[in-house]
């Protein structure tokens, strides 16, 4: 297990799921070529996204988790077809027992807001889940961006990770697995290529007994500009979650309880 702790002497910490794009498609290829190391894409994923924020957010301790797992990249569930979520679990409970935090939150966006909601819903040690831009059906994103790695993620064998386990991850939660009090907060947008997809899954999870909050970019923006185009927008919606409080923003509307449409900048 890999990763990078800052402690700013907080109660609070952010545990942080790295997105794709830390491996540059040319050393995937190279990998894939067997022409370089696994300690060789270990160093794309020590440049980890967000952290800036150690310095911008200095109410909370970070831990920003790397995702180096079937060669290139597992959403923190796969590891050459092996189920590693105990063994990421194991290592949140390993950060989390550094202090007696008051307030665990997970966080990221794409590949990252999948693992920040899967390990986020799992671990008794998180309240809190910044999900942003998320895969639901983690299986059709990879066909479509990066089919190249399917058989590294993939096993043969249909007991392990395959194809259709990881199309959708609510196969990885159970109700009755989430063990404490849950807060959600989804950002997502009308022109993402899985809007319907993270709409359904924030409606669904209030069965399970979990608070779930739905921001909606209507930009004609795709995947990666909504979130990077709106960066401040965001950080000022994690440092409101950190202080549980309301985001007033003049481009932030409330269409219905928990349901907030966003105009961008």
């Amino acid at each position: 297990m890999s990763g990078k702790y800052v402690d700013n002497g907080s109660d609070k910490l952010i545990i942080v799921f790295q997105s794709a794009g830390r491996v540059p498609q040319e050393a995937i290829i190279s990998y894939l070529n067997k022409e370089v190391t696994d300690e060789d894409i270990g160093r794309y994923h020590e440049k980890y996204n967000w952290f800036n924020w150690t310095k911008k957010i200095e109410e909370a301790d970070f831990y920003y988790i790397e995702d180096h797992y079937s060669g290139i990249y597992g959403w923190y569930i796969s590891d050459f077809g092996k189920n590693i979520i105990n063994d990421i679990q194991k290592e949140i409970k390993s950060i989390v027992s550094k202090k007696n935090y008051q307030m665990v939150i997970s966080f990221g966006s794409s590949k990252g807001g999948t693992g920040a909601l899967v390990h986020g819903l799992l671990s008794p040690y998180i309240s809190k889940i910044f999900s942003l831009v998320p895969q639901i059906k983690i299986t059709e994103y990879i066909n479509k961006h990066l089919s190249m790695l399917k058989p590294l993620i993939y096993a043969e064998n249909q007991d392990n990770i395959n194809e259709s386990t990881m199309n959708d991850i609510n196969n990885f939660i159970h109700p009755l697995n989430i063990t404490r009090k849950k807060t959600i907060f989804f950002y997502t947008g009308v022109a993402d290529e899985q809007f319907k997809e993270t709409k359904l899954f924030s409606e669904k999870i209030v069965n399970y007994g979990v608070s779930s909050t739905l921001i909606i970019n209507v930009e004609k923006k795709k995947h990666s500009p909504m979130v990077m185009d709106n960066v401040e927008f965001i950080e000022n919606l994690l440092k409101n979650i950190l202080s549980n409080k309301r985001t007033k923003d003049k481009n932030l509307f409330e269409l219905e309880p928990k349901t907030f449409l966003y105009l961008g900048k």
